[in-house]
C-alpha cells in the first residue's frame, strides 16, 4: 500500500474523530493521540513494526466506541487492515 493512500485513510479517520461529537472527550483524545502517532510514523518512514503496533492500539481503543460510531469504526478498520499489511 502506498503512503499517499495510507495518508488519505488516516485523514478520513481524523475527520470522523472530529465529527464524533457525542464521543467521550477523553476517548476522542486517546484516539486522536494514536492517530497523531501514526501520522508521525508515516512521515518519518521508519520501521514498519511501530506502525503495526500503533494499528493494534487503535484497533483495541476503537472497540470501546464501535456501537455508537459505526462510520469511525469502519474507517479505523480499513486503516488498521492497511497498516497491518505493511511489510508483508
Amino acid at each position: 500500500m502506498d503512503k499517499e493512500r495510507l495518508n488519505k485513510m488516516l485523514a478520513q479517520v481524523q475527520g470522523e474523530l472530529s465529527n464524533a461529537e457525542s464521543m467521550d472527550p477523553d476517548r476522542r483524545k486517546s484516539l486522536q493521540l494514536i492517530a497523531d502517532e501514526i501520522q508521525q510514523a508515516l512521515d518519518s518512514e521508519h520501521d514498519n513494526r511501530g506502525l503495526i503496533q500503533l494499528a493494534a492500539r487503535l484497533k483495541l481503543e476503537i472497540k470501546n466506541v464501535e456501537a455508537n460510531h459505526p462510520n469511525l469504526t469502519m474507517s479505523v478498520g480499513e486503516l488498521v487492515d492497511a497498516l497491518s499489511k505493511i511489510g508483508v
